[in-house]
């Protein structure tokens, strides 16, 4: 008898009895990345802790260990990963019939032009044979630019989230370390995959691992958040678990990292409010200022050393903001304020106080949501 999806989840959420093992290294990470970031998706996990080996994507063409330890000693990780995508991407559509690339949209020209496979053939299509083997290491070498319909296609969760990640996560639920939840999601966008937060077990393990009182292991519980903040703390998530794996690829650490739920306990006080001077109408800047004053409100705080430390405040524009407001009313509602507060926290002297070893270190990244809003 077939089960369908519906029935799979179900199933999924509920606990099956096992015999409990020893915790791994692993699982005792995926436990303190879930009392760090209070939630993650299983895509989230999967990312930091279940990547995709190298070594076995390349196997499953059938190289050779020495191809293998070769291919893995002479080129960069994202480059290898990167072009085994598109090589099996690449096959994938060249196995469709011709007159559906023209249903793809802009780019997946280029996938039936003859010169781009002069250069990029497949082994069928050479005049002499070649191996799909030795195919494959050729693109490793393939310098010029790769389609941006690659880089456009529609990438599935599912398609970075491993079986062991999927057997792991489960064998943690079922022996009570931590809780899944669905996600909410519209009728027409699916399902999307299951959010994870430390279960009361999970939070003594840890506890007696650090060998603090319980009180000490920040946590959220399944359904903490309101349908408006969960987005929110995903978006969050994603932007610090990208900058942690781009520093790991370029072999830099994050000494430090603050979220926005410590920020703004840290700087709720009233001894960390500044004072600033602003234009009262925008549209006369060299005309009559007024004075205001507000809090830091950033959504990330991290310390990245590269050799060189650089500290950085975190802000995710998620364009909701006007960038500035021309009625003098509303100056206080729009993104130029936290450019004022930045400014007039450092000036103050209070963000030397607050974070002693960023000395004069301060840097203000902005993710923003268009290249139209950036200007």
């Amino acid at each position: 008898m077939k089960t369908n999806s519906g029935t799979k989840r179900r199933s999924l959420l509920r606990r099956t009895t096992q015999s409990p093992k020893a915790l791994s290294e692993r699982d005792v990470a995926v436990l303190w990345a879930l009392s760090d970031f209070r939630v993650l998706s299983t895509l989230q996990i999967a990312m930091l802790f279940w990547r995709p080996s190298l070594a076995h994507k390349l196997a499953w063409w059938h190289l050779p260990q020495t191809a293998i330890d070769q291919v893995l000693a002479s080129y960069t990780a994202h480059r290898v990963n990167e072009r085994l995508d598109f090589a099996k991407w690449l096959l994938a559509i060249r196995r469709k019939q011709p007159e559906q690339l023209a249903t793809l949209g802009p780019g997946f020209d280029l996938l039936v032009d003859p010169k781009w496979f002069g250069s990029l053939s497949l082994p069928e299509q050479q005049q002499v044979p070649i191996t799909p083997q030795d195919w494959l290491l050729r693109l490793f070498d393939y310098d010029q630019p790769l389609p941006q319909a690659f880089y456009k296609r529609r990438r599935l969760p599912s398609e970075f989230i491993s079986t062991g990640c999927k057997q792991g996560l489960r064998r943690l639920f079922d022996e009570g370390y931590i809780e899944p939840e669905e996600q909410p999601t519209r009728l027409q966008q699916g399902r999307k995959p299951l959010l994870w937060y430390l279960a009361k077990q999970g939070r003594d393990t840890l506890a007696g691992i650090a060998n603090v009182p319980v009180n000490a292991i920040p946590w959220k519980t399944a359904g903490s958040y309101s349908p408006w903040g969960l987005p929110h703390r995903l978006e969050n998530n994603d932007l610090r678990i990208s900058t942690l794996l781009a520093a790991n690829r370029h072999g830099w650490k994050i000494q430090r990292w603050i979220d926005d739920d410590q920020l703004r306990t840290m700087h709720s006080k009233k001894s960390e409010r500044v004072k600033w001077q602003r234009p009262k109408d925008p549209r006369k800047p060299n005309g009559e200022t007024v004075e205001e004053e507000g809090t830091v409100v950033a959504d990330h705080y991290f310390w990245l050393d590269t050799g060189k430390n650089w500290h950085n405040f975190y802000e995710y524009d998620r364009g909701t903001k006007t960038v500035q407001y021309q009625e003098p009313e509303q100056n206080d509602q729009d993104f130029e304020r936290k450019i004022y507060t930045f400014t007039a926290y450092y000036k103050s002297g209070l963000y030397a106080q607050r974070y002693p070893e960023a000395g004069k270190s301060m840097r203000v990244l902005i993710v923003t949501s268009s290249e139209a809003r950036l200007q």
